[in-house]
């Protein structure tokens, strides 16, 4: 059922500021699980309306903002106050950013 046929039946609305359950079940055994992790992929892309690579980041922006990555040993801490470091949100949404996407997920 596509996503404007089901939005046409339904009677309520969701919003993203509360938490739902999802349970994730293969219509068909036997798939490659490329193929459904594509398709739970779409999925979530349209339900945080994900247009770009850079929109995958925008819900999680207040905590990676606060966060940053050590250059030598890639691990993930804490910005500490008055520490002018470039946050993990930048570094991976901001303009600097590079994003390689890889379409043949059936191997």
């Amino acid at each position: 059922m596509s996503f404007e046929l089901t939005g046409m039946q339904c009677q309520w609305k969701f919003s993203f500021y509360e938490y739902y359950e999802i349970y994730i079940w293969d219509f068909a055994p036997g798939n490659s699980l490329g193929k459904m992790y594509k398709y739970i992929k779409e999925c979530l892309s349209k339900a945080h309306r994900i247009r770009g690579n850079r929109d995958k980041y925008k819900h999680m922006k207040p905590v990676m903002e606060t966060l940053t990555r050590e250059p030598d040993t890639m691990r993930v801490r804490q910005i500490q106050p008055g520490e002018n470091v470039k946050s993990l949100y930048d570094e991976l949404a901001g303009p600097d950013a590079q994003f390689y996407v890889r379409t043949n997920l059936e191997r």
